[in-house]
């Protein structure tokens, strides 16, 4: 899911580092440490052409109250368990729906979808979400013994 546009700023980016073009790095509030570290390493691994700022773990109200806030509209038919806010950058994440590591590879895949095609559109979403799967699983199959 994901709400409104954003000025499309470009990184490629060591997720670990600041970022070249906009000396900021990834901020990630509210995850266990374990959650961070696998996140970091899948968006790494996924290579987005645009990252977020943000990404924020919040408990279910929270989320509830921030998807009301940005007036998030979620098609029928579908739930939300994270969306992007694209003028900040932001990906919420629903805390209480965290299934681990497969599920946040996942839907953040979909998230960074919205941010790279800088559209609200879930079908935009989830064709650029099949390539940073795709990434992703190439990852996991060499971190196989």
């Amino acid at each position: 899911m994901a709400w409104d546009k954003s000025n499309g700023n470009s990184c490629h980016l060591n997720v670990n580092e600041t970022s070249p073009n906009t000396g900021q790095s990834i901020v990630v509030i509210g995850a266990t440490a374990d959650q961070e570290t696998l996140l970091r390493s899948q968006i790494q691994a996924m290579h987005p052409e645009v990252c977020p700022l943000r990404i924020i773990f919040v408990p279910h109200w929270k989320y509830v109250d921030a998807a009301r806030t940005f007036r998030l509209h979620v098609p029928k038919g579908m739930s939300s368990v994270m969306f992007t806010h694209l003028p900040s950058r932001t990906i919420f994440i629903d805390h209480d729906h965290y299934l681990g590591s497969a599920w946040l590879g996942y839907w953040t895949a979909h998230e960074l979808g919205h941010l790279v095609t800088n559209s609200v559109d879930e079908r935009h979403a989830e064709k650029a979400a099949r390539e940073f799967r795709r990434r992703l699983k190439s990852l996991n199959k060499e971190d196989l013994p």
